[in-house]
């Protein structure tokens, strides 16, 4: 695709409307960052949902979608070799992985900020001091240099509240587009 930043992108895609982009599948965080994306840009993205990031990237490469939501463990390897060229990263910061790429706000989409995150659950039950275990231990790991991305761990009651406002933010997002998982 012939942009070479996201201004470029926005201007393409209002030129060319109803242009495609992969995601890891409807409802993904891939999918809700595109559509975040439509709707503050005001452009029409149609999403081409794949199980999974690698089918949609294979796509990219092959000619055959112009552009991709994804979380950067998945593409970065793409990147780095010159096959998948980044506009933004869609978090609040940048990331170490890749830190000469800006994130969508200094990008110029001000208020865009959307961080990816994964989380550790166990069954119903685990002892207290088992998490708690758990918790500070992943936090160490999470805090090596090489994890290549914003990682950093938190404890069981501020991961229920994240779960809680993002799932609020989403849930917004999804109703203003009708987004159905059918």
């Amino acid at each position: 695709m012939p942009v070479k930043d996201v201004a470029e992108l926005i201007q393409y895609a209002k030129a060319h409307p109803c242009m495609t982009y992969s995601t890891a599948g409807v409802g993904t965080s891939m999918h809700l960052s595109g559509v975040t994306f439509a709707q503050m840009t005001d452009i029409n993205l149609i999403p081409v949902p794949y199980k999974g990031s690698m089918p949609g990237i294979h796509d990219m490469l092959g000619g055959h979608l112009p552009m991709m939501f994804d979380n950067l463990p998945v593409s970065v390897s793409f990147i780095r070799a010159g096959k998948l060229k980044a506009l933004a990263v869609a978090g609040a910061k940048r990331s170490p992985a890749l830190p000469n790429v800006p994130t969508m706000a200094e990008a110029g989409l001000k208020d865009y900020a959307i961080d990816p995150w994964f989380a550790v659950f166990g069954p119903a039950g685990m002892s207290k001091d088992v998490v708690q275990k758990l918790s500070l231990e992943i936090s160490v790991v999470l805090a090596l240099p090489d994890a290549g991305f914003n990682a950093y761990g938190s404890t069981p009651d501020a991961l229920n509240a994240l779960q809680h406002s993002e799932y609020e933010k989403f849930r917004k997002i999804a109703q203003k587009t009708e987004i159905s998982l059918d």
